[in-house]
């Protein structure tokens, strides 16, 4: 049975962590994982630390050619989208869709609030903010195999077009969404 080792942490800032006291790195099955048979207490939380833990480090590294490449068919295609979908809304009022300069707005009205959509260059990443869930920072990970790769928030290892899917399928309940099938 393969197992992972991870730490039990306690948050001590809004972005740091440290190790429980009295807790050291232990290892649990993926399938314990999975299932959550294992039931912590307390404010503590289960925290797969890639410093301590024996899996390797994925390859992900794209070079700025193809970072450019990707990052500007992900916006064209999702600016493309919200455009249709905006247009096809009948019960959304005050919608904008405005894309320029690696910078995608979408103003879903008064109600939804503003998707902001952005290219980070210097960090290779597509930036989020959301009015649901918040900012989140999307790096493009080709995982061996895999001819294209997706845009994976490393925190959850949701795809930013699962989350838009998710957040903007319960804005847009009358018309079929699907982000999944973009690029």
């Amino acid at each position: 049975m393969n197992r992972i080792r991870i730490c039990l942490r306690t948050a001590v800032s809004r972005h740091g962590y440290r190790r429980a006291p009295g807790r050291a790195p232990f290892n649990i099955s993926a399938m314990q994982l999975a299932t959550g048979s294992n039931n912590y207490s307390g404010k503590q939380e289960l925290h797969i630390c890639r410093f301590c833990s024996n899996l390797p480090e994925p390859e992900y590294v794209v070079d700025d050619n193809t970072y450019d490449r990707v990052c500007s068919e992900t916006l064209d295609a999702l600016s493309d989208y919200f455009d249709e979908l905006t247009e096809n809304a009948a019960d959304i009022t005050g919608s904008d869709v405005v894309y320029g300069d690696g910078v995608l707005s979408v103003n879903l009205g008064p109600v939804n609030g503003m998707y902001v959509i952005n290219r980070q260059k210097p960090n290779k990443q597509i930036w989020l903010s959301s009015p649901v869930s918040g900012p989140k920072r999307f790096d493009y990970i080709v995982l061996p195999g895999e001819a294209n790769g997706r845009w994976v928030y490393k925190h959850t290892g949701v795809t930013l077009h699962e989350m838009l899917q998710e957040e903007i399928g319960q804005i847009f309940r009358e018309q079929s969404v699907n982000f999944l099938k973009l690029p």
